[in-house]
């Protein structure tokens, strides 16, 4: 009798922890999202004066004439 209220416990348990745990319409967020840094070659390139932006984009020139060297997104 003990084992089977053991295996009844034990199965209750695990049934109550997957539906916290793997519940679609209420997840818990285990790996929240974070902010992504600026890409890693933003410094050398700043280092060797071309201009970038947070998105990732570098450019060569001023506003009149800029030169996109990298496009990662829309035009700066």
């Amino acid at each position: 009798m003990r084992l089977v209220n053991m295996v009844f416990y034990m199965l209750l348990f695990a049934t109550t922890l997957a539906q916290l745990l793997f519940n679609p319409w209420n997840p818990l967020n285990f790996l929240q999202q974070t902010p992504t840094g600026p890409p890693y070659y933003l410094e050398y390139f700043k280092n060797n004066g071309y201009k970038t932006d947070d998105k990732g984009n570098v450019w060569l020139g001023e506003d009149n004439a800029k030169f996109m060297v990298i496009a990662r997104s829309s035009y700066p």
